[in-house]
């Protein structure tokens, strides 16, 4: 098997040496957010470096252990290309994300491994088949102990999600896994006793939960960010016919007072330590399941369950009350991440203080949530005289974070293409627009024109390294709508296939012109129902020109980019691109349409797409300013 290893760090390097020391891996594939750590591990390991895209295309399956904002991406990306994938704790960053992943991993049938890696700890499997046979009679207490030796770098904090999320969510599955029961309500407490700059991001640094188990079961954790002896990792369960205790040996960095305690030998001081002969036993399995002998022994819902005891021991935490997991299964409260809490700082005058200010904290933390701050792009049209070349050079000066490219530009240029490829950077280009589908009069899906139109597209598209491969439906008049949507459907997925293998994304844009038969954010769901493995784009004209209705039917979870401009009082149906202007200069109620996808936890980036004319004769870096000057607006005012 090829293995594409995503992450190089110290737990990718783990693995790493893990799969290049097994005979059924004939080859690594190594790519990490740093070139130079990959060239560094692929030459540890004996493998070779790629692109995270070019990494997944080339593989049978994939390990993903990058850092945490770049899971759920990856594992799509892995998925979509139709192979397994292990992948680190958490899925994905949060709740909402981790929800929408795993429905598409279901719906898809994926197979995915998610790291919890004591389940393969030989004291855990032991506690587990002592639950399962009922050696340990009615079940009426399970302790949890986790203390981290030492705290995590200070950067790490603010992207951490919080104590109960970051770390506790091991505590959490292995709590269920062992017991085979689901957690019912959660309370908790938590203080700062030991770092204040975890009061700062509204975070804890020592936490305690009582956990009811459906069956009436109790579990209890206490978890602390600093263990000066070691780190600690047990369970305790009581029984009513016996009691066990794991992670309890004379490596345990606890020191007992008793005169005939055990003899103390070296501590554990980390997870590799503690865990090793888990991580070793985690990865044979998974090497198993990537050669389909065995089911996942740790699937994406498991994550799931995980991520919501987590997501309910923050809210417990922050509202001082017991939260039921039947909560937890409804949206989160808008603008607010999962596991954001504020928190108790110690007890009397010091103590409000600092409850005071987590509480600030965790305000500004949630206030900058709900302002939304995107990745930015510039959309070639808006400067469709300019060369690619200038457009990528134009939007870096202006302060874009990247831009999307015409095709109509780079099929008729070869030279301009290869230019462009010559100067861009990795993530750069987030899309080629892009590949219209086109039906036969009779509604009838034109295959051979789409496949020797989409060729040359894919070619541009691994060039330029673009993420995104952009997809329209045609425009025709009195054609049958059952058939178009089942043409588009098969053409979709015929593309999706095809860029999967060179690991670029399909993204799919309903028109809203009157002689597009896909002409409203409903119809677009309905042809995207068919085709899981594709995304969405919205734009604002086009939403203008449907009607400017409720997104109804329309899949935000699967939504990739926003388009924004706006457009002169036209008749909805009247307009054309070239009627475009930039956001905030026309009548597109662009506040009410950020704040639906807001509300609908859309998180994504944004780009400015116009087609008017008139801006392609004037100076181009200053449509450019303008441009990004009018988004800065937009995202003011949500």
């Amino acid at each position: 098997m090829r293995i594409a290893l995503l992450g190089a760090g110290r737990i990718g390097m783990l693995h790493g040496r893990l799969l290049a020391g097994d005979s059924r891996v004939d080859e690594l594939i190594v790519a990490d957010a740093d070139p130079a750590r990959a060239e560094d591990a692929a030459r540890s390991l004996g493998g070779r470096v790629a692109d995270a895209g070019s990494a997944i295309s080339l593989a049978d399956a994939a390990v993903i252990a990058a850092s945490t904002n770049a899971h759920a991406g990856l594992v799509r990306m892995a998925i979509d290309r139709g192979i397994p994938v292990f992948c680190e704790k958490p899925l994905a960053f949060d709740l909402e994300e981790t929800v929408a992943l795993v429905e598409h991993v279901e719906r898809t049938g994926a197979v995915v491994q998610v790291g919890f890696q004591r389940r393969f700890d030989p004291a855990f499997v032991e506690a587990r088949r002592l639950v399962d046979h009922g050696d340990l009679g009615t079940l009426y207490l399970v302790r949890l102990i986790a203390h981290d030796h030492e705290p995590p770098p200070d950067a790490y904090i603010p992207v951490s999600g919080g104590l109960f999320r970051d770390s506790s969510i091991h505590d959490f599955d292995a709590l269920r896994w062992v017991t085979g029961r689901e957690v019912e309500e959660v309370c908790a407490v938590g203080s700062v006793r030991g770092f204040p700059i975890f009061a700062e991001y509204g975070d804890v640094d020592t936490a305690a939960a009582i956990l009811r188990l459906e069956d009436g079961t109790l579990g209890v954790l206490s978890q602390t960010r600093h263990d000066s002896r070691g780190y600690d990792i047990r369970m305790e369960i009581v029984g009513s016919g016996d009691s066990v205790a794991l992670g309890l040996s004379a490596h345990t960095p606890l020191r007992s007072l008793e005169p005939d305690s055990m003899p103390e030998r070296e501590p554990w001081m980390t997870f590799l330590t503690r865990f090793e002969a888990a991580y070793r036993a985690e990865m044979l399995a998974f090497l198993q399941v990537a050669k389909g002998e065995t089911d996942s022994p740790c699937t994406a819902r498991d994550a799931l369950e995980a991520m919501r005891v987590s997501v309910a021991a923050g809210r417990a935490l922050a509202s001082h009350r017991v939260i039921r997991m039947s909560e937890v299964a409804q949206a989160a409260v808008p603008g607010m991440r999962s596991g954001v809490v504020s928190v108790a700082a110690g007890d009397g005058a010091g103590g409000q203080a600092g409850r005071a200010t987590a509480l600030a904290a965790d305000a500004k933390r949630q206030s900058a949530e709900v302002s939304w701050s995107p990745k930015v792009y510039f959309n070639g049209a808006t400067i469709m005289s300019t060369s690619t070349v200038d457009l990528i050079r134009i939007a870096r000066t202006a302060g874009f974070d990247g831009v999307e490219v015409r095709s109509e530009r780079l099929l008729e240029d070869a030279g301009e293409a290869n230019d462009a490829a010559a100067i861009v950077q990795p993530g750069e280009v987030w899309s080629l627009n892009g590949l219209q589908v086109q039906v036969r009069p009779d509604g009838q899906l034109d295959r051979e024109r789409l496949l020797r139109e989409l060729e040359p597209r894919l070619e541009l598209c691994r060039a330029l390294r673009a993420a995104y491969l952009l997809v329209v439906p045609p425009r025709v008049r009195d054609v049958d709508l059952a058939r178009v949507i089942d043409a588009l459907q098969v053409g979709l997925d015929l593309v999706q296939l095809e860029a999967r293998g060179i690991g670029v994304r399909v993204a799919f844009e309903f028109l809203g012109f009157g002689d597009c038969p896909i002409n409203s954010p409903e119809l677009a769901g309905k042809v995207v129902a068919g085709v899981p493995a594709i995304d969405v784009v919205l734009d604002s004209c086009h939403w203008y020109a449907s009607g400017a209705g409720p997104l109804v039917g329309f899949p935000v979870e699967r939504l990739a980019m926003v388009h924004l401009n706006d457009v002169p009082p036209l008749a909805p149906r009247e307009t054309e691109d070239a009627d475009r202007v930039l956001p905030g200069g026309g009548v597109i109620r662009l506040a009410e349409l950020g704040a639906t996808l807001r509300d609908r936890r859309y998180r994504g980036p944004v780009s400015v797409e116009t087609f008017n004319p008139t801006y392609w004769r004037a100076d181009p870096l200053e449509i450019a300013r303008l441009a990004r000057a009018s988004v800065d607006r937009f995202l003011a005012a949500d």
